[in-house]
């Protein structure tokens, strides 16, 4: 099979634009539920020969709730069958029979994430945009991307979870939003993220309301650190009565600063002339400023940058 070796500029002008597109376009994407189900159909009985029923969802929570509501079902069934067969089978066959219908009937629903899929459907877009010949699966490949970011199934269905309405990146490519969802599918389901790090609506939308036993327990050290920071680092120091153990005006970074001690932790909190506070972290065995700005900007001599 031959190689491809060039690409006109048009070429790469479209591939330019199906980057794009699988960025952002693709990302909260919204399609006809009816195009989905049908889409989901042909592709089980294409790779599994399988017919399961195919629900459209906008949450996990309702395809949790769906699953439960079928599995009631079922058991009502079950209960019935099982009460019409007893007097007709013998106590040998129903027990396997019973048996196996409660195995089936008491399975978890599972769930896996194909979003990162997206990123071999683009390559395989691209590809074609330049020329490569087709594989047979291509279409149905690139159906699924678009159609099927996420699914959950059972014994019984499968649930297919919408794209998100909306979707929110910070500079650096990480998903974020400190002042609402970063991806938001529905008044059901939301997922909150700060600078990619995964939290929950209270530390986003709230952060006030926090107590000291949620933070200080917090297992975390990310979301720990973003949840101190939301909820202010003066007002945790005042609250924790945290000790305060050294001070001193660095004129070199132009700052003034503090050492405090509170639990477990140590922490330098400088303020610069601009009236911004950072809270650093620091070893336990740092005994004042000075040894404290010493580690915190390493062997190498530079100028400490910080961010809240």
């Amino acid at each position: 099979m031959a190689k491809i070796t060039t690409a006109t500029p048009e070429q790469w002008d479209e591939i330019g634009k199906c980057r794009q597109r699988w960025l952002t376009e693709e990302q909260t994407a919204q399609y006809g539920e009816d195009g989905i189900r049908k889409f989901v159909k042909l592709f089980l009985r294409r790779i599994c020969n399988c017919n399961p029923l195919v629900f459209i969802v906008d949450s996990p929570f309702t395809a949790m709730w769906v699953s439960a509501e079928l599995l009631q079902l079922y058991r009502q069934l079950n209960s019935q069958l099982n009460s019409q067969l007893y007097s007709q089978l013998d106590s040998q066959l129903y027990s396997q029979l019973n048996s196996q219908l409660n195995s089936q009937l008491n399975s978890q629903l599972n769930r896996y994430t194909g979003v990162w899929w997206n990123a071999r459907a683009g390559w395989y877009e691209g590809g074609d945009i330049l020329g490569v010949p087709r594989i047979p699966e291509y279409d149905i490949f690139l159906g699924w991307n678009r159609l099927c970011p996420v699914w959950m199934w059972d014994d019984r269905a499968i649930y297919i979870l919408k794209r998100p309405a909306e979707i929110h990146w910070s500079v650096q490519g990480m998903l974020h939003n400190d002042s609402g969802p970063a991806a938001y599918y529905s008044p059901l389901f939301a997922l909150w993220s700060i600078d990619g790090i995964a939290v929950d609506e209270q530390i986003v939308m709230r952060p006030e309301t926090q107590t000291l036993e949620q933070i200080d327990g917090e297992k975390n050290a990310d979301v720990k650190s973003i949840r101190i920071a939301r909820f202010g680092w003066p007002r945790y120091l005042r609250e924790s009565n945290a000790k305060m153990l050294d001070t001193r005006d660095n004129e070199v970074e132009g700052t003034k600063e503090a050492l405090y001690v509170a639990g477990d932790q140590k922490r330098l909190v400088a303020t610069c002339p601009t009236g911004r506070v950072f809270a650093m972290g620091v070893p336990s065995d740092v005994q004042n400023c000075e040894q404290a700005a010493h580690y915190l900007q390493g062997p190498i001599k530079f100028n400490l940058v910080t961010r809240t």
